[in-house]
């Protein structure tokens, strides 16, 4: 397993603040919140927060990177648990969107404020949300072809060929 360079070299400030964050964007949702609650449940003050994060529009970008990495993780733990089991690949698939989806549901899923959270997502974090799922798709396919020859299959224009 690799361990995400990203993640690993955060300031643990804003490593707590952005958990912090995370559980008042699903309070509040994302219009309600200001930095002061989020402050206040990162155990900080305000302007510790406003010396890592110009606003909360930041620190959603930065929440969105920090779940991006998180999920990445995941995804990579249970890409070598299948590639060294040689899973079958549509169970090894199905377990990596789970622990994909798994990150973001996990965080926010169950929050009233959820469709609020997505659309205000979709404002602020649109470019570098696409990079993530570009760069995840990516892996998903080299890690999909893995599997396939794993198996011993051969596929023709994406249809079995046994």
């Amino acid at each position: 397993m690799t361990i995400n360079v990203n993640i690993v070299n955060m300031d643990m400030v804003k490593i707590q603040i952005i958990e912090g964050a995370i559980k008042v964007f699903g309070t509040y949702g994302f219009k309600q919140t200001t930095m002061a609650l989020i402050a206040e449940e990162a155990g900080l003050s305000r302007q510790s927060v406003y010396n890592h994060f110009e606003s909360k529009e930041a620190i959603l970008e930065a929440t969105s990177e920090f779940m991006h990495e998180l999920a990445a993780e995941k995804c990579e733990q249970v890409m070598v648990e299948a590639v060294a089991n040689k899973e079958e690949p549509i169970e090894a698939v199905c377990r990596l969107m789970e622990a994909r989806l798994g990150v973001f549901m996990g965080k926010i899923g169950q929050s009233p404020h959820f469709e609020e959270l997505v659309s205000e997502h979709s404002k602020y974090c649109a470019i570098k949300n696409s990079l993530a799922i570009a760069k995840f798709n990516k892996r998903l396919s080299r890690f999909i072809a893995e599997l396939v020859r794993l198996q011993g299959r051969r596929f023709v224009r994406g249809v079995s060929a046994d």
